[in-house]
């Protein structure tokens, strides 16, 4: 997260001048005008502080571990496959908005329901069953992360009164940021799908 830190310059500046001052009086005053002299600059100090600060930005990278990113995208993955479990598009939708965001949220939801169905086998609907993240490798962002993962989704489909299992691997490069308190994909680019069973 990107946050601005203020810097009292001014009071700085006042603490600075005060040591020196400060040892200056008590030598060539006494301790009486030691004193006023640091009192005088201490209340300068506090006066100054709204009015001479500096706001920098801090660029803050909150590191997640390997293995919490692992989770989080698992967990996302499942999310976005498991939303296709509801018929109703709506309830679909909302499912897809735990883990999408803006119009990756439409992308998404029309890619993966093209390869959910089989128009070979007159619009049979695979059933995922699981999804299981092969590989991740990751890299920070400002906000986030970056995935380059692989991962595989297990399904079947009913056809004709049996049950045929399918496997498809996937990889991609994925931006993983937190939205409104919760991690969602930002951004998603499908590098290579494959049926591998």
């Amino acid at each position: 997260t990107s946050k601005r830190v203020r810097i009292p310059v001014g009071t700085v500046l006042c603490l600075i001048i005060l040591i020196p001052l400060v040892r200056s009086l008590y030598r060539d005053k006494g301790k009486r005008a030691a004193f006023a002299g640091g009192i005088v600059l201490v209340v300068c100090a506090v006066f100054i502080y709204p009015l001479l600060s500096l706001a920098v930005p801090l660029s803050v990278k909150p590191k997640l571990s390997d293995e919490a990113a692992t989770e989080v995208v698992s967990g996302l993955l499942r999310n976005v496959y498991t939303s296709f479990d509801f018929r109703d598009e709506s309830t679909i939708y909302d499912a897809l908005d735990q883990s999408l965001v803006g119009d990756l949220l439409t992308d998404v939801y029309l890619q993966t329901k093209k390869s959910l169905e089989l128009a070979s086998q007159g619009g049979a609907r695979v059933k995922v069953k699981a999804v299981h993240l092969e590989k991740a490798d990751f890299q920070p962002l400002d906000q986030g992360f970056q995935a380059t993962c692989t991962w595989d989704v297990m399904g079947s489909v009913g056809h004709w009164g049996h049950i045929h299992q399918r496997v498809n691997r996937y990889e991609a490069e994925l931006d993983i940021q937190p939205v409104e308190g919760q991690w969602k994909i930002t951004s998603l680019e499908i590098l290579e799908e494959q049926r591998v069973k």
